[in-house]
């Protein structure tokens, strides 16, 4: 039951950043969301730009981080923030870009179309005030087992049901 919960959890997660085709918006889609378009790879510039997006919109209200993929990670981990000579490091050092906590899930997937929930060719970089982001719950996540619809072929069938919403509570 636990493993089951695990995924319900990661799709809590996905419908939050992506939203859901049952009607949660997920901050991709939220309207009043800056988008930085980076237009290739990740670069130091652009990751700046996020930032101050952000603080030019009065956003950064509270403690910031970064979420991304693995792949960005690893990027990040091997681009330089500027090109020459001189002191340099990497985008992204320890768990932190640019001095903001950073983390990576699968369940930041690459840019999607917001209405057909379809995949793109970049990976998706979101940096905000996490703390934000309101998930609701009504009721209790209910595991139940049935062990009739399948019985004739030896089966239970088990079925998970929560029932969430979204929003961020500055938008």
């Amino acid at each position: 039951l636990s493993d089951i919960a695990a995924v319900m959890g990661l799709e809590v997660d996905n419908a939050a950043i992506h939203g859901a085709t049952t009607g949660l918006t997920g901050i991709y889609a939220e309207s009043g969301v800056n988008a930085v378009a980076f237009g290739g790879a990740i670069t130091f510039a652009k990751i700046v730009e996020m930032e101050t997006a952000i603080a030019a919109a009065n956003g950064d209200i509270s403690t910031q981080a970064y979420l991304t993929t693995p792949n960005i990670r690893g990027a990040g981990k091997t681009t330089l923030k500027f090109s020459g000579a001189g002191a340099n490091g990497p985008i992204w050092e320890g768990n932190e870009m640019n001095g903001y906590r950073a983390e990576v899930t699968n369940n930041v997937s690459k840019v999607m179309n917001s209405s057909t929930k379809t995949g793109g060719s970049s990976h998706g970089i979101v940096f905000g005030c996490w703390d934000t982001l309101m998930i609701g719950e009504w009721g209790a996540m209910e595991i139940t087992a049935d062990p009739y619809t399948l019985l004739g072929q030896g089966m239970v069938r088990v079925v998970g049901y929560l029932l969430i919403d979204e929003k961020l509570k500055y938008g």
